[in-house]
């Protein structure tokens, strides 16, 4: 089978056997994939940061008959050592990913995007700390490209970008802006307010959303 790459963040870990370890990696496209690195705790092993807690990568992942997929490759882009070091972090850090991955498999793409870039955004923030740099940075990155398809659409008249795929834009958005609150006020009911919010979102208004969309489509035509 062919390898496939997909972007995320590792939120739990097993070792098991003299040196193998299992990894559940919250990826923005598919939730939750279960995947087993072998050899990862060998002494001659390389890239070994790359697997472990709370790592963020473009991990290479090797479809199997059953449900674990193997992890041959990863190409990190931040393995948040101050949190994972810190072990009121690391366990605070722990908890939040538990409670927003919650039912996570079976939840469509923006509810995916939503959670992992609230736990993201939380995770910088508490590594290099400045809320406003840290989510510009993040908005920047996230959504420059997809802006300016969006002002092609707008300007051409075309649809050069689906209106309906501006939602996941706007529920990764606002998984940013729950990571800087979070960060800002880190209290239980700021946690509960703010998954009551994501629930909403995701559920109430995505639909609303999208009969907004279909009924501009059909007045453009």
């Amino acid at each position: 089978m062919e390898d496939l790459v997909y972007r995320g963040l590792i939120i739990k870990q097993a070792n098991y056997g003299d040196a193998h370890r299992m990894l559940w990696i919250f990826t923005e496209t598919d939730g939750i994939i279960k995947a087993v690195r072998y050899g990862v705790r060998g002494k001659k092993t390389s890239n070994a940061a790359a697997f472990q807690m709370f790592s963020y990568a473009d991990y290479t992942l090797r479809p199997s008959n059953g449900d674990v997929m193997t992890a041959t490759a990863a190409e990190v882009i931040d393995s948040f050592y101050p949190v994972s070091e810190d072990i009121k972090k690391l366990a605070l850090a722990s908890y939040l990913a538990v409670c927003w991955t919650l039912g996570v498999h079976h939840c469509d793409a923006s509810w995916n995007e939503s959670v992992l870039f609230f736990v993201i955004t939380y995770l910088y923030l508490k590594k290099y700390g400045h809320p406003l740099p840290v989510a510009l940075c993040i908005v920047a990155g996230r959504f420059l490209p997809n802006t300016m398809l969006a002002v092609a659409t707008l300007l051409v008249g075309e649809e050069i970008r689906p209106l309906a795929s501006w939602y996941m834009d706007m529920m990764s958005a606002a998984g940013v802006v729950a990571g800087v609150i979070y960060y800002k006020w880190q209290h239980a009911y700021v946690l509960a307010a703010l998954t009551a919010v994501a629930v909403i979102l995701n559920t109430l208004v995505q639909p609303l959303w999208f009969e907004l969309v279909q009924h501009l489509t059909i007045n453009h035509h």
